[in-house]
């Protein structure tokens, strides 16, 4: 590039950050720049807060839309490429990567492509630091977190990138620390230099660091005076009630809802993938800028309210009962069986076995509840997991359930995360309108629980749906390691025709009822058994070293369809 041309270039990307941002993108290892309208949107809200136009500023995007090298990286060397002596004061969560934002825009202010075009811009070799660094025109850059000294220093910017992690955001006490330590430290530097306070942040928590300048705006509006920060607001997905206005320097350019912000790079699939595994709440901040108050609800209820349904399909694909059992009746809590079934990608709630019961009336419950689920979807598809406790009396505790329950499908698991997190994978599911509930006398209670957590009294039907459906959809086993009952080899099935269930031990049918239906050696011939078959369950029993005498028949032959 000869001479002429190179002034005009650099003569142009100072005057437009938006230029500037292209043109410098190449310098930074390891991206390639791809142009988007909030890119344009960001620039032109900084470069107005560069020139004075701006005096406080929120940016609120979602992740990945290059909202961190925009702010972090190029606006400080764009700024110095015009105004060498400006100086920066940076913060964010981490100090490794507000360290890494500094390191990478030094590198570039350092780099032929930038030296060749603004060459007065030169960095003091004596005090060049990755966390601080000054320009021999006494512009610097402070890099820092929340609590790192900032006493003495008088910027003329201050800029929070990602000020809060999502683990802090989720701490009231350290949102409180941070908003005191905006509020007591660093409100007041830079007064005397009119220093522009820039904040940029996916949305977190509705008292995150952004709700700082939203709740000014909003007392300032209804005070009818003009809102003092600038909020640039852009929704991964448009929503018209929420478009982010135009205040001189460009607003939101989408007009369908549900138009998508980088379609160049987050697609429609990429987007729904996004919302499936981050799940309602966590796309509505992060991706939607607008996080909400849970007020102690995480399930959508209603959704689920819509999804009963009188009768689950016939032949479900598979079954597992979670239990989550309480440690003595004494102490008030509840020990709760609850049962999913799955037809394809569908999940159902099926049934709910719930009580106050001693250690011993729960393994009784377990077992029965064993049996009538295997009796009804046969032993193949049936399975029960409990949860192991920590400690070795919790470790003793399943093993010992799992002895109790020898010959039938448990496992115990140890689960590594907390409740509210064990029972996302089930609410996202319910919110997405996968999961089905099964109408019975149970339902008010369950729904209950569900529209009351996480600050329910109650959690066990909860905590038992969810380590079913965990170990339904295969998530239990990047939990924790788990412990198999001993069953052998799977039962052989009975040999009438239409019947899949386990045969008796001393037959190869499974009760009276199928050995006198296969004497008449007629295919054609099915019996259809009804969930409580006595001398269907009395075999069962008698097969598991259960008590239970064998009952006479109710009705005659002509009586085989039912019992």
């Amino acid at each position: 590039m000869n001479a002429n041309l190179l002034l005009v270039e650099t003569r142009l990307l100072s005057l437009s950050f938006e230029r500037f941002i292209a043109g410098a993108w190449d310098q930074l290892e390891g991206t390639e720049f791809i142009p988007g309208n909030h890119v344009a949107l960001m620039a032109r809200h900084l470069q107005a807060a560069a020139k004075g136009e701006i005096s406080r500023l929120l940016i609120n995007v979602p992740p990945e839309c290059t909202k961190s090298s925009v702010v972090a990286i190029l606006f400080p060397a764009w700024v110095w490429s015009w105004k060498p002596e400006a100086r920066f004061l940076y913060q964010s969560y981490s100090l490794e990567f507000t360290l890494r934002d500094a390191t990478n825009s030094r590198r570039l202010v350092e780099s032929v492509w930038y030296r060749q075009r603004w060459p007065h811009v030169q960095l003091e070799e004596d005090d060049n630091r990755k966390g601080y660094y000054r320009t021999t025109a006494g512009g610097y850059r402070l890099s820092t977190t929340r609590g790192s000294r900032v006493t003495g220093e008088h910027p003329d910017f201050i800029l929070f990138e990602d000020p809060l992690s999502v683990d802090q955001a989720g701490s009231k006490l350290e949102r409180e620390a941070w908003k005191s330590w905006y509020r007591e430290t660093i409100s007041s530097r830079g007064v005397a230099r009119g220093a522009a306070h820039i904040l940029s942040q996916q949305r977190l928590h509705p008292d995150d660091p952004s709700s700082v300048a939203v709740e000014q705006n909003k007392q300032a509006l209804g005070a009818g005076d003009v809102p003092p920060w600038h909020h640039v607001c852009l929704p991964m997905r448009f929503e018209q009630d929420r478009a982010m206005p135009d205040r001189g320097y460009g607003g939101d350019w989408r007009k369908t809802d549900g138009e998508l912000l980088f379609p160049q790079v987050f697609t429609e699939e990429k987007v729904k993938r996004n919302e499936r595994s981050m799940g309602p709440r966590a796309t509505r901040a992060q991706l939607q800028q607008d996080p909400q108050h849970s007020v102690g609800q995480m399930f959508a209820v209603d959704r689920l309210t819509a999804n009963t349904i009188d009768a689950a399909p016939l032949k479900l694909d598979k079954v597992v009962r979670g239990w989550d059992r309480a440690a003595s009746k004494d102490s008030g809590c509840y020990s709760a069986g609850v049962l999913l079934g799955w037809k394809g990608e569908q999940c159902f709630i099926l049934d709910v076995r719930r009580g106050q019961w001693e250690a011993s009336e729960v393994l009784g419950q377990m077992a029965a509840a064993c049996t009538l689920d295997e009796m009804h979807y046969t032993l193949e598809r049936s399975q029960t997991v409990v949860e192991q406790e920590p400690g070795s009396g919790g470790k003793e505790s399943a093993e010992n359930a799992i002895k109790r329950l020898k010959g039938h499908r448990v496992q115990a698991v140890r689960p590594t995360t907390n409740k509210e997190a064990r029972a996302e994978p089930l609410a996202n599911a319910i919110a997405f309108g996968e999961v089905y509930l099964l109408r019975g006398p149970w339902n008010a209670d369950f729904l209950e629980e569900l529209r009351d957590f996480p600050a329910g009294k109650y959690k066990d039907q909860v905590d038992a749906a969810a380590l079913a459906y965990l170990t339904g959809v295969g998530q239990v086993a990047k939990q924790a390691p788990a412990l198999v009952s001993g069953m052998g080899k799977v039962d052989a099935l009975c040999k009438s025709p239409g019947c899949d269930r386990p045969a008796a031990d001393d037959s190869e049918q499974c009760c009276t009822c199928c050995e006198i239906t296969a004497s008449f050696n007629d295919a054609s011939m099915k019996v259809d058994h009804s969930p409580d078959c006595d001398l269907r369950a009395s075999r069962y029993f008698n097969k598991h070293g259960y008590s239970s005498p064998e009952p006479e028949p109710r009705m005659g032959l002509g009586g085989l369809a039912r019992w």
